[in-house]
């Protein structure tokens, strides 16, 4: 039976090669991405170049990715899949493996492949975070190329982390964020949004990065297209594992447990997408809409549009950082995007004006013009130095 495991799973290993990742193709068809309707971030745990420790092990980075996402992997302090990465790298030695047994491991303290030759082992006690789960329950897999593509929309659907073994030239390990199919036939796919461990290998400080490939079934196998040059790398598994329970905290669109400016703005995206989730609806009208971004700014973060630097107040320092940031495109409510549509502009100095008239209506206090910020913009200090007051009427 282990010879069969061995052939099957495959170790997952580093494939040693210096050409560049390519991807980033433009997408085509209607996307679906985990993190957009089930909440968190995709996430990128990256080997290091100057690390000796991670050579072989795309399949702890992946593991460690959906340990992030899924919320198991949050023990210890670690809060991000680079801590956890690390954490496989202490206790691990460095030789391929299967994200999987990683996963049991961390759950349960059991590492399936414990004592096979060429397989990465465990040389220092740990894992065993979560004894009192039943793994088994919630772990998914699907061994089938042809329908590997299948299994990836259901497991992201489900809102399951979702990791990729690939197979061709060699064996690896990817994690999963998203897939393209065609708007008029849902089961013809065109891509695969994806994090890899390796596409930075060499890079001083490796950047996280999501990429985008597109996929072709050839002879019954779903082939990631020019991936590090080679049409030959095709999808072999895809694995899943299920979320933990979460408590959640209305306004945490992105679900990491804060709701932050961070939320303001995907909140924005979500209404722009049109995708339904009952965890967005805030006002509980059955709908992702604006209204729902006045309950977040309004009833849960108890300010208003404005507020940039969200102190609870619209003051001359919010004023400040949309001046500073007039005609800049996808900078955010922290840079002074207040109505969500990707560009600082007089649309947002109206939102400010509004937000300070309401903090401020018993106080003898301006409210520049645009006009005045537009000349602010384009003078600097000239413009500040000759702008007037003038006290509002009561």
């Amino acid at each position: 039976m282990r010879s069969v495991l061995l052939t099957t799973l495959a170790v997952f290993i580093a494939f040693g090669t210096t050409t560049s990742a390519l991807g980033d193709v433009t997408p085509t068809g209607v996307s679906y991405m985990l993190h957009e309707n089930w909440g968190g971030s995709w996430v990128d745990a990256e080997k290091s170049r100057s690390s000796s420790e991670d050579d072989n092990m795309c399949w702890a980075a992946t593991a460690a990715n959906v340990l992030e996402w899924t919320g198991w992997g949050r023990v210890e302090g670690m809060a991000n899949s680079d801590d956890i990465f690390g954490y496989f790298q202490d206790h691990w030695t460095d030789q391929g493996g299967q994200m999987t047994y990683g996963w049991q491991w961390w759950m349960t303290g059991y590492n399936p492949s414990n004592g096979w030759s060429g397989w990465s082992q465990v040389d220092v006690p740990g894992g065993g975070f979560h004894p009192s789960q039943y793994y088994p329950s919630l772990y998914h897999r699907n061994s089938n190329p042809g329908s590997a593509m299948s299994a990836l929309d259901t497991y992201l659907r489900s809102g399951y982390g979702t990791a990729i073994a690939i197979y061709g030239p060699g064996g690896h390990a990817i994690t999963a964020w998203g897939f393209t199919h065609d708007a008029q036939n849902p089961s013809e796919y065109n891509g695969v949004y994806i994090t890899d461990s390796d596409d930075y290998k060499n890079h001083p400080s490796a950047p996280d990065r999501l990429r985008y490939y597109e996929v072709e079934l050839t002879a019954g196998k779903w082939h990631l297209q020019s991936y590090y040059g080679s049409n030959d790398w095709y999808i072999g598994g895809v694995y899943a594992l299920e979320a933990a329970p979460r408590v959640h905290t209305p306004g945490d669109i992105n679900g990491d447990s804060n709701v932050t400016a961070d939320d303001i703005d995907l909140l924005a995206e979500v209404i722009a997408s049109g995708v339904y989730n009952p965890d967005h609806d805030l006002n509980g009208d059955g709908r992702i809409t604006t209204a729902d971004r006045d309950t977040l700014i309004r009833d849960i973060l108890n300010t208003e549009y404005g507020d940039f630097d969200l102190n609870g107040s619209v003051t001359a320092a919010d004023y400040t950082i949309w001046a500073n940031n007039y005609g800049e495109s996808n900078v955010g409510w922290r840079n002074g995007d207040a109505n969500g549509d990707d560009v600082v502009d007089a649309g947002d100095y109206t939102h400010w004006a509004t937000g300070k008239r309401l903090f401020s209506a018993s106080q003898n206090t301006a409210t520049p013009e645009p006009g005045t910020l537009a000349l602010l913009c384009m003078g600097g200090a000239l413009a500040f130095s000759r702008r007037k007051s003038h006290e509002r009427r009561q």
